[in-house]
């Protein structure tokens, strides 16, 4: 579910989503003291995993197989791509997936496409001179394993800066 298509602006602790196929149900809950604040179920098992999300969350999918958690998480001035793998026995960290390229300033994810074992995502990115100046911007789009988080496929194009403002967020194509 991709809250941007929900009409909301943020997911709220107490949210709740389940997996495609019904096997996990993750909830954002107060942070504890370890720093976690999502709870993730096994509801075949009842076996609870812990994991963390940088939050605000802006959107929240499941991979089609329901072995990966894709959040878009919002950052200062943009937003980033974080992955949390299910290997078959255990929830991994989270893997933050930020757009590839040297020089860069802000960047803000416009659009995911979440498949079964496959996801691509679509940053705006800018660059600025040291002083935050955005002297230019361009697009990032490329392949996620949702297993690693490895980059694969680039493809990057330059962009106006007028372009980069007008950009919006598509949501999980």
């Amino acid at each position: 579910m991709s809250i941007y298509a929900a009409g909301k602006k943020e997911i709220q602790i107490g949210d709740s989503f389940t997996s495609p196929d019904k096997r996990f149900t993750a909830h954002i809950i107060d942070e504890d003291q370890h720093g976690f604040n999502m709870q993730i179920r096994n509801n075949r098992t009842g076996e609870s995993y812990k994991s963390a999300a940088s939050i605000p969350v802006l959107s929240f999918n499941w991979t089609i197989d329901s072995n990966t958690i894709v959040l878009i998480e919002h950052l200062s001035g943009g937003s980033q791509m974080t992955l949390i793998h299910f290997d078959g026995h255990k929830w991994g960290k989270p893997i933050e997936i930020d757009p590839p390229g040297g020089e860069r300033g802000h960047y803000d994810v416009i659009r995911e496409e979440v498949g079964k074992d496959s996801i691509r995502v679509t940053y705006k990115v800018t660059r600025e001179k040291p002083n935050g100046m955005v002297i230019g911007a361009y697009i990032s789009s490329f392949a996620v394993d949702p297993k690693t988080g490895q980059r694969s496929r680039v493809i990057q194009h330059d962009i106006g800066v007028d372009m980069y403002r007008r950009l919006k967020y598509e949501g999980n194509q």
